[in-house]
């Protein structure tokens, strides 16, 4: 039997606004569109609903690709026009059902949409770099000692990524950009997420860049989708 047709969701934006043409979803949809309703637009695209449950959504080789296009579409967008992004997976199973969602929570998407109008998120990847390595131990040094000052060395450079980080926070609390600390990367860099108004990214980028000195690295990394300060419930 074949699959009904289902409306997948990206996030939603200003009604007043025009859905880039040329956004690419594949291999999750084969195009993305806009859909008003309740004074704010939906990002979607028309799919097969029978393909997103099941026990494909299980397997990562048919899931990463998808979880990709998803997060691609919104990162394209946020790079021209505010957006409340939502999590990958939201799919309604009619138009008249998304419309009827989209309006029982009206209010809060579009205080969120507020909320990051005219702002882009950014992550600040923040690491030891070379010159943070362990000292090697003298010759003479046995394996209890090598522990010890590699302890030690490891401990100093984890400090000085703290207090960068630290450094940074209170850098864009003077700035007044929003930021949320972030899990740390698997190779235990520290990752920040600020939320920067557009005119004044550039600016805010290099300032940022330049915080951390020395054997401390700063990186910038973005436009992103806004999904760490609309709240945890966007789905």
């Amino acid at each position: 039997m074949a699959s009904g047709q289902g409306w997948y969701v990206f996030g939603v934006t200003g009604s007043d606004v025009t859905v880039p043409a040329g956004l690419d979803a594949t291999p999750l949809a084969a195009a993305v569109e806009g859909l008003a309703a309740a004074s704010i637009q939906a990002i979607v695209s028309r799919v097969a609903v029978d393909d997103l449950v099941g026990e494909l959504p299980q397997d990562p080789t048919w899931l990463v690709p998808r979880v990709e296009a998803h997060d691609r579409v919104l990162i394209d967008i946020a790079a021209l026009l505010p957006v409340v992004p939502f999590r990958f997976g939201v799919v309604h199973s009619s138009e008249e059902r998304l419309v009827a969602s989209l309006a029982d929570r009206a209010d809060r998407l579009k205080a969120a949409l507020a909320q990051v109008g005219g702002c882009q998120e950014w992550t600040v990847v923040v690491e030891a770099g070379d010159g943070a390595a362990p000292s090697e131990a003298p010759p003479a040094a046995g394996p209890g000692r090598s522990y010890l000052l590699a302890r030690h060395a490891a401990l100093s450079a984890r400090e000085r990524v703290e207090r960068a980080v630290a450094g940074i926070r209170q850098s864009c609390d003077a700035w007044e950009v929003p930021t949320a600390l972030l899990p740390a990367s698997p190779d235990d860099a520290e990752r920040l997420a600020c939320l920067v108004r557009r005119d004044r990214a550039d600016d805010v980028r290099t300032q940022l860049e330049s915080v951390a000195a020395g054997d401390v690295h700063v990186t910038v990394r973005g436009p992103l989708p806004p999904y760490h300060f609309v709240g945890h419930d966007m789905r």
